[in-house]
């Protein structure tokens, strides 16, 4: 069983450059809201997430012949690159594009090949048969002077969280935490995971969806089950940009924190374990930045984080709460300060995304802005991977702590 270390979080967010009052923040965070007094250290015996987006998986249809790509996440994700040289007498994958091949007649000190093509290759997912370069057909040495071979790159899609690394999203980081037979494996997940998790997290989902979700699956929360929930953000960006007065807006987001609350209150009642996450301060999203009203956000952030803790039945024992509010603040510098650029996210069938839904869950490692595999910020609202570690690093610490 992996274990963060204590020290894995304030270390890596200082890295990244966050001010050291935030790093800490999340020490404090870390530090706080212990349980009672702790029989045996508690292993779940499975891992459901609800929330939103942040909590979400998805699946995109056929994009490498009949193979679907599974277990995308709306944060920034990994791909790998590899090229693989085709024969046209050995490959079937190879020879199904019969006018793709070339004839090599120069290579220069036996590589380097004159030819050019499959210039936009679709993204795929790589699979347990697949080796950690080039693609699953054969024929992968590098072609000779007169032979008829394809070039075929292929940008393989990485779906597993792996650990000490910032990839995948904090749900996926902190199952494997607990060990590999607890991760989001399978259909619809990641291939390459075997585990018994599960997400009924949805892109947009609002506290009232989300109460659906708990309501919808209660049946398979009891004693052994580890919750997580992270919700609240679509609620608190609708009234930010709905007409709503301050004061009101307010109002409204303290009654969604306190149903939140109730569903959290009423998974804890069937003896499951919750990990319950506040909303970060979302003031400092650069999509607020931009808006430039930060006071209304921060009120509002607040209200709905507020509303929800005072109204968790938490003795520390069943419930662990993480305070993302304060682990996330003063963390983008202005409007534009996020990874992916939206000019450079492709459909892993290379054509065109369009709406922010898109923009970020076909967001990978080669569309990121320049240095922006180092920022916090995914798109101009959402954590992009080093905000989803922390959240596993937090998340981890308190499952240890409280329960």
């Amino acid at each position: 069983m992996f274990r963060f270390p204590d020290s894995a979080l304030p270390l890596n967010l200082c890295r990244t450059g966050w001010a050291a009052t935030a790093c800490l923040a999340v020490a404090a965070v870390v530090a706080g809201c212990g349980g009672g007094t702790r029989v045996s250290e508690f292993q779940p015996t499975q891992v459901v997430a609800f929330g939103d987006e942040y909590s979400a998986f998805d699946t995109v249809g056929t994009v490498f012949g009949s193979e679907t790509l599974k277990g995308l996440r709306y944060t920034v994700n990994s791909v790998g690159v590899g090229t693989t040289y085709c024969l046209s007498t050995v490959s079937a994958i190879c020879a199904s594009d019969s006018s793709d091949f070339r004839t090599v007649t120069d290579f220069v000190g036996g590589g380097g090949e004159t030819f050019s093509f499959n210039s936009d290759p679709v993204l795929r997912q790589v699979t347990a048969q697949e080796s950690g370069t080039g693609t699953a057909t054969a024929g992968t040495s590098t072609p000779v002077v007169g032979e008829s071979v394809k070039r075929f790159i292929a940008r393989r899609y990485r779906c597993s969280a792996t650990l000490g690394t910032t990839v995948g999203i904090w749900v996926q980081t902190l199952a494997q935490g607990f060990g590999s037979g607890l991760s989001f494996g399978g259909d619809p997940y990641c291939s390459t995971d075997s585990g018994n998790a599960k997400s009924y997290a949805a892109w947009g989902a609002k506290v009232a969806a989300v109460v659906t979700q708990v309501n919808s699956n209660r049946a398979e929360l009891h004693q052994g089950t580890l919750v997580t929930m992270l919700a609240g953000q679509n609620d608190i960006f609708e009234v930010f940009s709905g007409g709503l007065s301050d004061a009101d807006g307010i109002v409204e987001l303290t009654t969604r924190g306190r149903q939140l609350a109730a569903a959290v209150n009423d998974i804890a009642a069937t003896g499951a374990k919750v990990v319950v996450v506040t909303v970060p301060n979302l003031r400092f999203a650069p999509s607020v930045i931009a808006d430039g009203r930060v006071a209304r956000m921060q009120a509002l952030v607040y209200a709905f984080n507020h509303g929800m803790t005072l109204a968790l039945n938490d003795d520390g024992r069943k419930i662990g709460l993480v305070d993302a509010y304060v682990a996330f603040g003063a963390s983008a510098v202005d409007a534009n300060d996020f990874a992916c650029d939206p000019a450079l996210v492709k459909k892993p069938d290379g054509s065109a995304t369009s709406g922010d839904q898109e923009k970020l869950l076909y967001c990978t490692s080669e569309s990121l802005k320049t240095n922006g595999a180092a920022k916090l910020w995914a798109d101009a609202k959402h954590l992009g991977p080093i905000g989803h570690a922390s959240l596993a690093t937090l998340a981890f610490n308190r499952v240890r702590q409280n329960f």
